[in-house]
């Protein structure tokens, strides 16, 4: 997965963005000039001129990884001629097949993965001071020819890829090392078809009307650190109206289909001064299942769903944000599995909520990018960040007709042989009582399982302004104890 990564980043990094001067033949100039700043080797069989256009045959870009991953990107012909098309100065054409290939070791085994990009189009460009302009315009960009080898009991696949409609612009300075872009697709379509043991395996996917802006620095690509250590990075928002899943087959438990769709969903992406930040969002999720697994099909809706992760991945001069986000809302599954579990219709059928939002100051102790550094902390038992602090800005979960919900705050004390929280959470309980009562009812439980959770209740929380409602003060101090409403629990 690692050199597809790479081969699809550095052929997109090819086609979209190199720099631009005002003939084609100081464009050219400081097209190589672009990607050797970031670590890329440019070879070219031969150039020639016809008329005022540069003709470059048998061209070859490489990158090799300080991880040892070889990337090469090579295409047939490319053309840089000048043109007043739209006010732009430079058009730059090329042949419509980009082959690529990226090889790596892992474990003593050599990966390599190929493939080829069908691209129908090209670029205009043109100067803007020190600034370079690109208007892109590709009908069709599709994936052909995939292949893996060197990894063992791989299954025979077939993948296809499809973009439709690629257009927009993109803008960059050599000298101040920056770039933006702002595109977008009417399309994009991919299908998987494995040969599992067990069966064909089919998966496709579809996005519509996508959207891509952001800005990012240019750094050397071939140090993964670089990435991290460069300022304002990248800051990315990738979106989309809605979208499709299906993966159908047959699988170690018998056939499956598998249907999930959505709407607007968007990926936030920002890596600035060693910190990741990435955030996916989506809405209208629908969900259908029905395997030989299942006794029943499974339908699910959702109104959304969020998730966050934030995290320093280098040290760096001052603490970063560590943090944790996950909210799914409006969580409702179909009467035929409320059925199931309760025919009687005795529990609340309104949907449910799980919402669980963490923040913390944390410094990287060491590079997560440094394998070997990983590794040897693994073995020691020791932690990747050193924590200032923790907060809990929310914990909801509902369901059925309860609701547990907090909020605290904590410092952490990193001075003893292992991290202490000092702070406290407060807790709200509502309807839970009530929950375990009806479940116990319906035999669903055990009342020997329900008595030890009513138990801590009235030991370790008081009651609430509402009925069924409990509240309860969890406090950690700094000789290590932790207590409930002032009652030790350790």
């Amino acid at each position: 997965m690692k050199s597809l990564l790479a081969c699809a980043s550095t052929a997109a990094m090819v086609l979209a963005s190199p720099s631009l001067a005002l003939t084609p033949a100081e464009f050219l100039e400081d097209f190589k000039a672009f990607y050797a700043a970031q670590g890329m080797m440019m070879e070219v069989g031969s150039t020639s001129t016809d008329g005022d256009a540069e003709v470059l045959t048998d061209v070859g870009f490489r990158l090799d990884a300080d991880d040892g991953t070889v990337t090469t990107i090579s295409i047939d012909e490319m053309r840089f001629e000048p043109t007043s098309e739209d006010g732009y100065e430079v058009k730059v054409t090329h042949s419509p097949e980009i082959r690529a290939t990226s090889s790596s070791s892992f474990e003593d085994e050599t990966i390599e993965v190929n493939f080829a990009l069908i691209m129908d189009g090209g670029y205009l460009a043109r100067a803007d001071g020190d600034k370079r302009i690109l208007l892109l315009d590709y009908s069709d960009t599709s994936l052909s020819g995939f292949s893996m080898s060197g990894v063992d009991d791989t299954p025979e696949m077939d993948i296809t890829f499809v973009m439709k409609d690629i257009a927009g612009t993109a803008e960059f300075s050599l000298s101040a090392k920056e770039q933006a872009f702002d595109y977008g697709a009417a399309s994009l379509a991919f299908s998987m078809d494995v040969e599992s043991p067990e069966g064909p395996v089919n998966i496709e996917g579809n996005y519509s009307d996508l959207a891509f802006t952001g800005t990012a620095g240019i750094f050397d690509s071939s140090d993964p650190e670089a990435l991290f250590k460069a300022d304002a990075a990248l800051d990315a928002v990738m979106g989309s109206s809605s979208s499709s899943f299906t993966a159908k087959g047959n699988g170690p438990d018998g056939a499956f289909d598998f249907a999930l769709t959505g709407g607007e969903s968007k990926v936030l992406a920002k890596i600035d001064g060693g910190q990741l930040d990435y955030s996916f969002l989506g809405d209208d999720l629908e969900l259908n299942f029905t395997g030989d697994m299942l006794p029943i099909p499974v339908a699910a809706t959702m109104a959304g769903y969020e998730t966050r992760l934030a995290m320093p991945m280098v040290p760096t001069d001052a603490p970063g944000e560590m943090a944790i986000r996950f909210n799914l809302s409006d969580l409702s599954v179909d009467d035929a599995i409320w059925g199931m579990i309760d025919p009687a219709q005795a529990l609340p059928r309104d949907p449910a909520n799980l919402m669980l939002d963490v923040v913390s100051k944390a410094s990287a102790l060491y590079s997560l990018l440094d394998q070997d550094a990983m590794e040897e902390a693994m073995m020691q038992g020791g932690m990747p960040f050193e924590f200032e602090n923790l907060e809990l800005r929310e914990l909801r979960v509902s369901l059925a007709g309860a609701e547990v919900s907090g909020k605290g705050s904590a410092v952490i004390n990193n001075a003893g042989p292992f991290p202490m929280p000092v702070g406290g959470v407060d807790v709200e309980i509502l309807g839970v009582n009530g929950l375990m009562g009806k479940l116990t009812e319906m035999g669903l439980l055990q009342p020997q399982q329900a008595m030890p959770v009513q138990m801590m209740m009235g030991m370790f929380a008081k009651p609430g302004t509402e009925p069924d409602s409990f509240t309860s003060r969890v406090e950690m101090g700094e000789d290590g104890s932790i207590t409930a409403n002032g009652i030790p629990l350790q």
